[in-house]
């Protein structure tokens, strides 16, 4: 979910792209999670009353949350940044480390 098949396709080495995790999820707590993404009912009613600087970064090939979701909140959040990356899927900090460094470092130095 964290990237689209032709990025995999295009890193045969794509394990190098990770961190190295340290610590394992129990079946109990990955089960919490589902349930609460199964549950979720968004934050459509809450995110209008954000005030503070923020930046909206979303891949356009997202799987897991679609770019289209990202304009909802830029609707709704005043002054808010939005930055979408061409091809780029869920994980896109890991596939683009350097523009995604530079797009948070530029957002804060603007503030």
């Amino acid at each position: 979910m964290l990237f689209p098949s032709s990025w995999f396709k295009a890193n045969p080495n794509y394990l190098n792209y990770f961190p190295i995790l340290k610590e394992s999820v129990s079946p109990e707590i990955a089960q919490k999670q589902a349930e609460a993404i199964m549950n979720w009912n968004g934050v459509c009613d809450t995110v209008s009353k954000i005030t503070q600087p923020t930046l909206v970064i979303v891949g356009t090939d997202d799987l897991f949350t679609p770019a289209s979701n990202s304009l909802t909140l830029i609707e709704q959040i005043p002054q808010a940044w939005l930055v979408q990356i061409r091809d780029a899927g869920h994980g896109l900090m890991y596939w683009f480390p350097d523009k995604f460094s530079r797009i948070v470092m530029t957002f804060l130095e603007s503030q």
